[in-house]
């Protein structure tokens, strides 16, 4: 792959700058979401206007009070039952009419901002988990 990269790319990359992570899928996945972003920034009319038709993984997720800070696992309410672990979707799932009410119990007071985080793996102190989310993370709280 470092080779590939450096044929490909040789003026625009320092051979010393190319590593390899440890989980190249969701890096491609994440690059191709990415370009479609960029993509139905420049023509609105390739958007659907959903996240995704379907989910082909597991949903959970989180939050946290401050960006770089802990993370927490809501309690989490769908039609009066519990949700454990933060786990909002299971896949496979179709969402085109997908229209889902959760109610949300923050385990801390939000100081004008929230911090929210998806992630198609259940938290784990002690593994890397990526957000799915990872430019869009916040939202204002009045």
């Amino acid at each position: 792959m470092i080779e590939e990269i450096k044929t490909v790319l040789p003026t625009h990359i320092d051979h010393s700058d190319i590593y390899l992570g440890s989980d190249p899928g969701s890096a491609v996945a994440l690059g191709l979401a990415c370009e479609c972003k960029e993509q139905v920034r420049r023509d609105p009319k390739l958007s659907v206007g959903k996240l995704a038709p379907c989910l082909i993984a597991d949903i959970y997720f989180y939050l946290k009070k401050e960006r770089h800070g802990e993370i927490f696992v809501p309690k989490i309410k769908l039609d009066n039952k519990t949700i454990s672990n933060g786990h909002i979707i299971s896949s496979p799932f179709e969402t085109d009419t997908l229209n889902l009410k959760y109610e949300f119990e923050l385990p801390f007071t939000p100081n004008g901002k929230l911090y929210y985080y998806f992630s198609h793996n259940p938290f784990d102190e002690n593994a890397e988990n990526t957000p799915l989310n990872f430019n869009d993370d916040v939202i204002s709280i009045p």
